[in-house]
């Protein structure tokens, strides 16, 4: 008879619905009071100050929000203390590193009366609220009593709420989390089927690898889910770590944002489109070592590794838009600057292609007196040649005996400017 009378109320608040449905809230804007961002494997997020995405009935003792191991993260109550056992609607989260934080109020969809768990209290509430007889109070319990997230509170969170309910029971299941020839162990997670859960974070590695998340199948063929992401499972559920290559590509000088990217040991792949720029400089591929004195791959070239692999972009002075004269004033002792095995070196402070050859004039000045009338000048200059500073630019010069002439020991100027390709 219970049934029955609160099926024909439910159905009175279905047909009802327009008119006790309650607007709380017209907008949604999403910050958060702090500088740190959530981990969006999570399915937490923020919303008006309040973080939303924590299941009912989570304990505080093995809640992980999911950021960096570096980050104190605390639960606090309204009495301004920590908490322990099951997280409630009304709590803050608190989250901290040096001047990094973040403070939320926390929202459990459905559990309105703050208890941390969703039980007929919660939609007896709703029942009230919408029939004018006790209202819900507090921004947070309102969002709490809006299970179907459209900023409203409706007979038809009652529904969805009671219906969640219903499915509740008791069965228990194991979540076993195998490290697919990885290594280190992990405790199985212990789970209900009526509910989502976080998965435990993940505590394997395995050598020259990086985790990418994990699978019902060993060889990645079933159902996946990242690091720390929601899981709802009906039985006892294997998962299997997925462990991949990460090729992390370096701008080098460069400017702009490239993913790192993820690829099978021992399997051939197509490098992603490079996606840095350098002005004044053109793209001429990759190398493993930032001097481009590793192994080289051009854009997009099929690339087959065996570990984590840092590829860094490598860059040639685009000579033929060089339109500004660069000056270089430095001071040199000139007979040693002639006369050394490997040239002189001028750092220029970035990084040509060891390629480019650029002639270059020489201005020589002693006692404000410009020698350079003394003969034919100029020198030849290789980025990077028998350096392992490819910044600094060696030169060698052309007419060694003309520019040597009457300047003994004398320390002299030397402006050094661009002028044409050779």
């Amino acid at each position: 008879m219970k049934r029955i009378i609160l099926s024909l109320i439910i159905c009175l608040l279905l047909l009802s619905n327009k008119n006790n449905a309650i607007l709380y809230s017209t907008e949604s804007k999403i910050y958060a009071s702090g500088n740190i961002n959530l981990n969006e494997n999570t399915g937490f997020r923020i919303e008006d100050n309040y973080l939303i995405g924590i299941e009912d009935e989570s304990e505080v003792s093995s809640f992980d929000l999911g950021l960096d191991l570096k980050y104190k993260t605390s639960i606090i109550n309204n009495k301004g203390k920590k908490t322990t056992g099951y997280i409630f609607t009304g709590d803050q989260v608190q989250a901290r590193y040096n001047n990094e934080s973040l403070t939320a109020t926390v929202v459990i969809k459905g559990d309105i009366n703050g208890d941390g768990k969703v039980s007929a209290q919660d939609y007896v509430k709703i029942r009230k609220h919408l029939m004018n007889t006790s209202l819900i109070n507090g921004e947070e319990f309102t969002k709490a009593a809006d299970y179907s997230s459209d900023n409203t509170i409706s007979s038809k969170d009652y529904v969805l709420i009671r219906k969640y309910i219903m499915q509740k029971e008791d069965n228990e299941y194991t979540i076993t989390f195998n490290s697919n020839s990885g290594s280190g162990t992990m405790n199985p997670q212990r789970v209900k089927n009526y509910r989502n859960y976080n998965l435990l974070r993940n505590k394997l590695e395995k050598e020259g690898s990086t985790f990418v998340g994990w699978n019902t199948a060993s060889d990645g063929s079933g159902t996946e889910y990242k690091d720390l992401s929601k899981i709802k499972v009906s039985n006892n559920t294997t998962l299997y770590a997925i462990w991949k290559l990460k090729i992390q590509f370096y701008s080098n000088g460069g400017t702009g944002n490239m993913p790192d990217q993820y690829v099978k040991s021992g399997t051939s792949t197509q490098l992603n489109q490079n996606l840095y720029t350098r002005t004044g400089y053109k793209f001429i591929g990759w190398n493993t070592k930032s001097n481009g004195k590793g192994q080289s791959y051009n854009n997009k070239a099929n690339i087959n590794i065996t570990k984590n692999t840092p590829l860094y972009a490598q860059w040639e002075l685009n000579i033929s838009n060089f339109s500004e004269s660069v000056s270089y004033e430095k001071t040199y002792n000139l007979v040693d600057y002639i006369h050394a095995e490997n040239g002189a070196y001028i750092d220029l402070g970035y990084v040509p292609n060891s390629k480019t050859k650029i002639l270059i004039d020489f201005q020589l000045l002693e006692n404000n007196i410009d020698y350079s009338k003394l003969g034919e000048i100029g020198a030849l200059a290789v980025f990077g040649a028998k350096d392992s500073e490819s910044s600094r630019l060696q030169i060698y010069s052309l007419t060694p005996n003309k520019i040597a002439i009457g300047f003994g020991d004398s320390i002299n100027k030397f402006n050094v400017n661009f002028n044409r390709n050779v």
